[in-house]
């Protein structure tokens, strides 16, 4: 029976908590300082940091280094792209500049050649009005 006892006072002495804590509660709710949607903000006391602290902060400070290193990689990338296509351009810009140039070479040619053909027979003209 007392095992049952002592049980029953402390339930009866958690209920009594549980009243002044209510009773405390709805002092600081009239006054103001009590909203039954947030509670208010325990300022606990600052602790030394540990190993695992260090250890966190490390792999923040790598994290951030990887991702820096990823976005140069991809930048460098881009960039080596970019030339590439710029070379092959070129290249292209290169071929149509001398298959243009070799047109006009071969058209500088046939006019000289339609001059030199013309001028033959204005001659052959010249030559035959002296014949009659």
């Amino acid at each position: 029976m007392t095992a049952q006892l002592v049980r029953e006072e402390a339930i009866v002495e958690r209920a009594k908590q549980e009243a002044q804590v209510m009773q405390r509660v709805t002092e600081f709710r009239k006054e103001g300082m009590w909203s039954a949607k947030r509670l208010p903000k325990v300022q606990e006391p600052p602790r030394s940091k540990a190993h695992w602290d260090y250890l966190l902060e490390e792999m923040q400070w790598l994290a951030a280094d990887f991702a820096q290193e990823r976005k140069w990689k991809k930048a460098g990338a881009r960039k080596i792209a970019r030339m590439i296509t710029k070379h092959f351009q070129e290249l292209q810009q290169k071929e149509q500049r001398a298959e243009k140039e070799e047109g006009m070479k071969i058209k500088r040619i046939a006019n000289s050649m339609a001059r030199m053909v013309r001028e033959f027979w204005n001659n052959i003209e010249k030559a035959s009005g002296l014949l009659l």
